[in-house]
């Protein structure tokens, strides 16, 4: 998906969403723990919560975070 801001500005989502380091974004709100190809930490969706049920993956190059406690679900 491409966006037109303004006459000369150009923003490519989709490229800019496959640079994004989702992990990265997310750590600096809740600690993770890298468990294989994912992330897992506490659900920063919702308070308070003891149990790591939140991860971060990536599927088909793209960044999702999904906690199996409350079914919060986001995209980078």
């Amino acid at each position: 998906m491409v966006v037109d801001l303004v006459d000369a500005v150009t923003i490519d989502v989709d490229a800019l969403l496959a640079r994004c380091d989702l992990p990265a974004i997310v750590a600096s709100y809740t600690p993770l723990t890298k468990r294989g190809r994912e992330w897992g930490g506490r659900s920063v969706a919702h308070t308070p919560d003891n149990h790591p049920a939140m991860c971060v993956y990536q599927m088909d190059s793209k960044w999702l975070v999904h906690c199996f406690s409350c079914e919060f679900t986001a995209d980078a």
